[in-house]
């Protein structure tokens, strides 16, 4: 596996090349909140360059910064984005726990990977030592066709083992073809994953799975209008 320091000067996964900060249109009100957008990769850097001999891997050693840093770093503007978070009080039909993953809501130059990741990593910190499932909500989200994995690679590697484990099954609501062959590409890279994940054509099959009730105020508009879309299609 690529070093994963080299991750953090690479573009964003959804759009590469990332545009350069400042360019184009102005910037959402919620990136205003943060003085210094390259303030979070700049630091992360620093505490890397930083001997340990605590750790046996590099990933290790990444995976531990990742998550002190993250427990510092203010991302309040990440979650106002409402991208991924654990629902509270919603869970499966096997009883796990539930993180919403709205892709439509990711927009590449108002956060940084890096400020995606941290988020990641505190939202995990909800979920402790119980099992849980991601319902990804695919509505609306523009895919290069060319399929780009190393932002869920280094995702996967940040994440605690235990949390890992954990993982009971991918949702994927509303699959499209670009999607699918995403999915595709973490056959090779990432059977662990791949071999979680569920294609849902539609909210009535997820209802299957997750209990939508316990989703209400949780599903975007977007994602109930394709879904209406789709059943007059």
């Amino acid at each position: 596996m690529r070093r994963v320091a080299e991750w953090w000067t690479r573009g964003d996964a959804f759009d590469s090349p990332r545009a350069p900060r400042g360019s184009g249109a102005a910037a959402p009100d919620f990136l205003a909140q943060t003085d210094d957008p390259d303030k979070p990769r700049r630091e992360l850097l620093e505490e890397r360059s930083r001997p340990s001999a605590e750790f046996t891997t590099v990933e290790d050693e990444w995976r531990h910064q990742c998550k002190e840093f993250a427990k510092r770093q203010d991302l309040s503007h990440v979650r106002d984005m409402r991208i991924a978070y654990v629902v509270p009080d919603a869970h499966d039909r096997r009883g796990n726990l539930v993180i919403t993953v709205i892709g439509a809501h990711y927009r590449h130059k108002a956060i940084s990977q890096e400020e995606l990741l941290l988020h990641a990593v505190q939202e995990m910190q909800k979920i402790g030592g119980k099992q849980y499932t991601v319902v990804f909500f695919n509505a609306n989200v523009q895919l290069p066709a060319i399929p780009d994995t190393t932002f869920m690679q280094q995702l996967h590697t940040g994440l605690d083992y235990g949390h890992r484990r954990q993982l009971q099954a991918i949702y994927v609501v509303h699959p499209s073809t670009a999607v699918k062959a995403w999915v595709l590409a973490l056959r090779l890279r990432m059977p662990e994953i791949y071999g979680k994940v569920v294609y849902v054509r539609r909210l009535a099959e997820l209802d299957r799975y997750v209990a939508t009730t316990e989703l209400e105020g949780h599903i975007p508009d977007h994602v109930t209008e394709a879904d209406a879309s789709i059943a007059r299609s």
